[in-house]
This record gives structure tokens, C-alpha cells and sequence, in this order.
């Protein structure tokens, strides 16, 4: 479940998503997104990166608790890109 995805397996699993035009569904986009905000802390900039282009590529606006998390964590590791 989504709970259980770490970081990685986020940013991976909304890369796929992304580069397969496939577009979640919203129980699928809420249970993402509640779990990058309770995770958001342990993101590496590739799964930044990852889920950011996601996002992009999808067209898809995740809501101001996942974006202010994901630009916090961003803002911590800014150096490490």
C-alpha cells in the first residue's frame, strides 16, 4: 500500500505513472500524497527530481502540503543536486 512506500518509491512510482501518460487516481494521488508529506524529510534529490518531473509531466497540482514539504526538504539539499 501507499502507505508503506518510502521516498524512493514514490518519486519511482509517479516517474513510471508520468512515462506511461497514465494519470492516478485520485484515492491513489490522496494516499501518495499524504505519504510524501509524512516522508518528505527523507527524499533524496533524485526522488525530488523523480516526482517533481512527475508532477510536471502529468499536469498534476499536488496540493499546498505536499509542495510546501517537498520545497522545504529541496530547500535542505539544494547543494546536494
Amino acid at each position: 500500500s501507499a502507505a508503506d512506500f518510502r521516498p524512493q518509491h514514490i518519486g519511482s512510482f509517479m516517474w513510471s505513472l508520468a512515462k506511461l501518460g497514465m494519470e492516478p487516481s485520485s484515492d491513489l494521488a490522496s494516499a501518495i500524497s499524504r505519504r510524501t508529506v509524512e516522508c518528505a524529510d527523507d527524499f533524496d534529490p533524485q526522488d525530488i527530481s523523480n516526482l517533481m518531473w512527475a508532477l510536471a509531466m502529468l499536469g498534476f497540482e499536488p496540493g499546498g502540503s505536499v509542495s510546501s514539504s517537498i520545497a522545504r526538504r529541496t530547500l535542505s539539499t539544494i547543494y546536494s543536486f
